[in-house]
């Protein structure tokens, strides 16, 4: 699914703070968005994961401030790949946002309450951000390292 930059900037609730900020996009077919966006002064880099593991993002821990992850759960199988997924996006950045927590093959209601709670136990903000798209509600996950690493 491609996305305009003003799409982004809906659906992850974008502030011109954040826009500053290091960012890293996880996204197929999204070059053209990306080269638009860096235009506009913003420093964004893509991660196409079409035949590529979300497992083993090829970044170093921490190296961006915020990752935008739009549809990265759709296939997502079990639980346990699920949080896989979002340890390994938030590995790679300060903080992370995740768009929408729908999932086709586990239902939203028995999976986001132990996955908070997997999350807050491994020290990481997590919160929930309702998301109003056109005819359609939303969730957006947004996670955040609670500790600071000193280098």
């Amino acid at each position: 699914m491609v996305y305009t930059i003003q799409a982004l900037r809906q659906i992850f609730q974008l502030s011109p703070v954040d826009e500053q900020k290091k960012i890293l996009l996880i996204a197929n077919d999204a070059e053209l968005q990306v080269v638009k966006w860096r235009s506009q002064g913003a420093d964004v880099s893509i991660f196409e994961p079409s035949n590529k593991s979300l497992l083993n993002l090829p970044y170093k821990d921490g190296e961006f401030q915020l990752l935008l992850a739009p549809y990265v759960l759709n296939d997502v199988k079990t639980m346990a790949e699920i949080d896989a997924v979002l340890f390994s996006l938030a590995r790679v950045a300060q903080e992370v946002r995740v768009f929408p927590l729908d999932n086709v093959c586990l239902n939203s209601v028995t999976w986001v309450a132990p996955m908070l709670v997997q999350l807050q136990t491994k020290n990481y903000g997590v919160e929930l951000r309702e998301v109003n798209e056109v005819n359609t509600h939303h969730a957006m996950l947004r996670i955040w390292s609670n500790e600071c690493v000193v280098k």
